[in-house]
């Protein structure tokens, strides 16, 4: 006769045979993944150049294998340099493509409190560089050369998709930035 209600009982201390230990199901500890900031020269690379190293590393932030830092800043000029003569992009895709960047699970878009100005030559350039920082990101991907010059601030490396690439595990090797044509990014305007 069943005293407790219906209900099945649990007993949680009982034994059963053989003393056996078996460890609780604990989930391991989920790694980190690596936060980057791809900037606005990689965006549009990996957009116009689908054989590109800049395809293959937003790629990865697609398949969620890294997580993207980005700001209102980037994500604006990427709209600006989509509807440039350039690239030929109305108004209402640009902003469809920068929303759907700032979209994706993988992205962070972080708002910096301080827009440093470390960059000689670019001041647009800044606007990364500040990205990288709130969002303490590890790198910042780039073709444009201002950004590759610095090649360091504040512990955030700065590397050509085709380092990141390599520090990914997705290349063997890389070029230096300087043997790699620059994708005309720079400003970015037309």
């Amino acid at each position: 006769m069943n005293t407790n209600g219906g209900r099945a009982k649990f007993v949680s201390h009982k034994r059963v045979g053989p003393v056996c230990y078996v460890p609780p199901m604990v989930a391991p500890p989920e790694k980190r993944k690596m936060r980057v900031v791809l900037d606005t020269s990689v965006l549009i690379d990996a957009l116009m150049k689908p054989n590109s190293s800049s395809f293959t590393a937003f790629r990865e932030v697609k398949r969620n294998r890294v997580q993207m830092i980005t700001s209102p800043s980037i994500l604006g000029e990427l709209q600006g340099v989509l509807q440039t003569s350039r690239f030929h992009q109305p108004e209402m895709r640009a902003w469809l493509i920068a929303n759907g960047v700032a979209n994706m699970p993988s992205v962070i878009v972080v708002v910096p409190r301080d827009v440093p100005n470390v960059v000689p030559g670019d001041a647009l350039d800044d606007h990364v560089v500040a990205a990288a920082v709130e969002g303490k990101a590890e790198l910042i991907v780039s073709t444009d050369h201002h950004l590759l010059d610095l090649k360091e601030y504040k512990g955030i490396k700065i590397v050509h998709p085709d380092e990141f690439l390599v520090i990914l595990g997705i290349a063997k090797s890389a070029p230096s930035h300087r043997d790699v044509p620059d994708s005309g990014h720079d400003g970015l305007a037309a």
